[in-house]
This record gives C-alpha cells, sequence and structure tokens, in this order.
C-alpha cells in the first residue's frame, strides 16, 4: 500500500474475529522520515 499510495503517514489495523475462540489485532504504522504529525489541539483549555 505504501508503494502505491506514496503517503506521508499511514496507519493500518485489522481486526480478526474467527471462529474458535481467537481474536487477533494487527496495527501497522509508516511515516517518512521528515514527517511530523500536527499539534494536538486541546479545546477543554481554551
Amino acid at each position: 500500500m505504501v508503494q502505491a499510495t506514496n503517503p506521508r503517514f499511514m496507519r493500518l489495523k485489522a481486526v480478526f474475529n474467527v471462529r474458535g475462540g481467537v481474536y487477533t489485532t494487527v496495527v501497522v504504522e509508516h511515516q517518512q522520515p521528515d514527517w511530523q504529525p500536527q499539534p494536538v489541539v486541546d479545546l477543554q483549555h481554551l
């Protein structure tokens, strides 16, 4: 997916709920080396 879309940041989460009681969650992240997230906006202190 990264090669196809060339994102600055990507998070992929897959949740598997299969028969037999085996539950698995897989989370994978990719970010370009120069990418920085936007600062968090805290609306409770405005």
